[in-house]
């Protein structure tokens, strides 16, 4: 990108964004989601804000804050989707003052790391699927193992556990989450499957000992398909 000349901090939310743009000091706050992000590029715009110099930064808030990534990457605006640590150690963040303080923090972090910062990236779109039907399977296996727990205990004080009721509803919602957990990790291989790259690095994953289904896709994730080596 050209020089930076401006910086604008965003403090993300689930369902808001609070800009700030630090040379002139105007907040304003939009709604997050794509009405809301086209809506932030023309108030800029009338903001007299020259988008080719202006470097966009915010914290990385999960999944409230991968939209937002995308849009302004497919719209060619620059930004930096930093991890809150990051900002916090650098700059003494402390949130909680209120979402224009937070997003006056940003916008000076990034002023003054404006030369060295990079430009991010957001990962491929399938990844990012890949990443929601993990989360969903790791919630399905607490679930199930909080119901184990529970028959476990409860086996201990009831005399017939096959008249018992509290049982057998424990056994059918185990049972049920047991088939959620194998209908996802179905989908989770079919998603990998359909990239080349990535079920070859999927695969070379799981060649190393120790290594299953889980850790391997994990490792996706985490090196975004090794893109990052």
């Amino acid at each position: 990108m050209k020089k930076v000349t401006q910086t604008i901090g965003i403090d993300v939310s689930k369902l808001t964004l609070d800009l700030y743009i630090r040379t002139t000091s105007v907040h304003k706050q939009f709604s997050n989601d794509t009405k809301g992000f086209k809506q932030i590029i023309s108030w800029l715009i009338k903001q007299k804000i020259n988008l080719d110099e202006t470097l966009i930064c915010f914290e990385h808030t999960g999944w409230y804050c991968i939209l937002l990534s995308y849009f302004l990457y497919e719209n060619k605006h620059p930004y930096c989707c930093i991890n809150a640590l990051e900002i916090k150690r650098s700059m003494g963040l402390k949130r909680g003052k209120s979402d224009k303080a937070d997003a006056w923090e940003i916008a000076n972090y990034a002023w003054l790391r404006r030369d060295e910062l990079v430009p991010s990236i957001p990962p491929a779109k399938n990844l990012i699927e890949l990443q929601r039907m993990i989360s969903l399977r790791e919630q399905l296996v607490k679930q199930q193992t909080a119901s184990k727990n529970l028959l476990n205990g409860m086996a201990s004080i009831v005399e017939v556990v096959t008249k018992d009721i509290s049982m057998s509803i424990l056994k059918e919602n185990i049972n049920h989450l047991e088939k959620q957990i194998r209908t996802t990790e179905k989908a989770i291989n079919e998603l990998i499957k359909l990239d080349e790259t990535m079920i070859n690095n999927y695969k070379l994953s799981k060649t190393v000992k120790g290594v299953g289904m889980v850790l391997a896709v994990q490792m996706l994730l985490h090196t975004h398909n090794y893109s990052r080596f």
